[in-house]
């Protein structure tokens, strides 16, 4: 990783999840909108260049206030899928073009404290070659 970008955005994150057309606007999917909106919010305030161009990697942190009753020690709650797909499609536009740009992808999520909840979001451009073992990348 030659030049990357970090962000960290305060609040809570929030799945993205599949909603039925048609239906009335959910607890979910309310927290969603607010999710992606202040997501987009911060990287427009801080990224002052065009969108990216080509492929690129991602890291995504997420740091989630633990339930009140919870039988795992680690954050089961929330699927790390649907937070990253959540947060990668409110950077599609302001980090780069199109999120089928997107080459590889880092996850994480864990418990944080009241008032730290946030996601960390690093991006870098990408460069396809030779491996060390001659396969085209």
């Amino acid at each position: 990783m030659s030049q990357y970008w970090k962000f960290d955005i305060v609040g809570e994150p929030a799945p993205w999840q599949s909603y039925m057309r048609g239906s009335k606007q959910t607890k979910g999917k309310v927290a969603l909108d607010v999710y992606q909106a202040t997501v987009q919010a911060a990287l427009k305030e801080r990224w002052k260049q065009e969108p990216l161009s080509g492929p690129i990697g991602m890291r995504f942190s997420f740091f989630l206030l633990r339930p009140k009753r919870s039988k795992y020690e680690y954050p089961s709650k929330q699927d790390l899928t649907n937070l990253i797909k959540a947060a990668e499609d409110a950077c599609q536009g302001i980090l780069f073009v199109n999120d089928s740009q997107v080459c590889l992808t880092e996850g994480a999520k864990q418990y944080t404290s009241v008032g730290m909840e946030r996601t960390s979001i690093t991006v870098w451009r990408m460069s396809f070659g030779k491996s060390s073992h001659g396969q085209q990348l």
